[in-house]
């Protein structure tokens, strides 16, 4: 690989320049993670189809309310004709049976006409209240699912803040290992990165490789204490070894 003779600390280095970008990936993984931002999607779109419902219930009452009020004019309106009749059937003025019989069929009419409205206006009146509860209803539901809607954009706004501020932190500290590493060993990282899935080398654990688990022979465990121009590599996972700096 390289003249230069890496020794177990630039390995370890190198390991733990592996590891900060392997936090950094985690942490780019989160922030890219839509499963908050799906919540906030589902709840804002139930709050649109409550504030759609709750618009058209509102529309229904305004008429009904507009409709009562005509209702209610009509109904004064046949009071006032009821009234004048009254008045002309005790008047003393008819002059005739067929005009009596005019009065008394119009006031019939008349009748008939102001109880309709009277009963459809009643109907009307129940109808409004149990409309104007619903809505009322509708109304308390979406302020509740407003204030989740800010509960879980402003959790997702702080875990977004969190998760930069811990890659920035983590982005620098892989900077300044780097800084440290022989160029011989960036280039092995560079190179296996990919096809190792991000880990490049692993600690010896009790003679054994600490990424497949397989028994290491001795002449490799032999190199890996010696150092060298190379990288020490597992026979079973191809990856890069080293001890443990606890364990020196």
């Amino acid at each position: 690989m390289s003249e230069t003779m890496f020794t177990n600390k630039d390995v370890f280095l190198l390991y733990r320049f592996q590891e900060a970008h392997r936090r950094l990936s985690l942490l780019q993984g989160q922030l890219s993670d839509p499963a908050l931002r799906h919540e906030i999607k589902d709840l804002s779109d139930q709050l649109a189809l409550v504030i759609k419902e709750t618009n058209l219930l509102q529309k229904e009452i305004d008429q009904l309310k507009t409709e009562n009020q005509k209702l209610e004019d009509e109904c004064k309106e046949y009071d006032f004709q009821l009234g004048q009749i009254e008045k002309t059937l005790y008047s003393g003025k008819i002059s005739s049976p067929k005009e009596l019989e005019q009065l008394q069929k119009r006031n019939a009419e008349y009748k008939n006409a102001k109880g309709s409205r009277e009963e459809r206006l009643i109907n009307q009146l129940y109808l409004i209240e149990e409309q104007e509860n619903r809505l009322g209803q509708l109304q308390e539901k979406a302020e509740g699912l407003k204030e989740r809607v800010e509960i879980v954009r402003e959790q997702e706004t702080k875990r977004r803040t969190t998760l930069r501020a811990q890659a920035e932190k983590v982005k620098t500290e892989a900077g300044e290992i780097e800084k440290a590493l022989p160029q011989g060993l960036i280039k092995f990282y560079q190179r296996s990165a990919e096809v190792l899935k991000g880990i490049v080398v692993a600690p010896i654990v009790e003679s054994t490789c600490g990424s497949c688990h397989v028994i290491l022979s001795q002449a490799v465990l032999e190199k890996v204490k010696k150092g060298g121009g190379t990288v020490p590599l597992c026979e079973s996972c191809g990856r890069g070894l080293f001890y443990p700096e606890t364990s020196r």
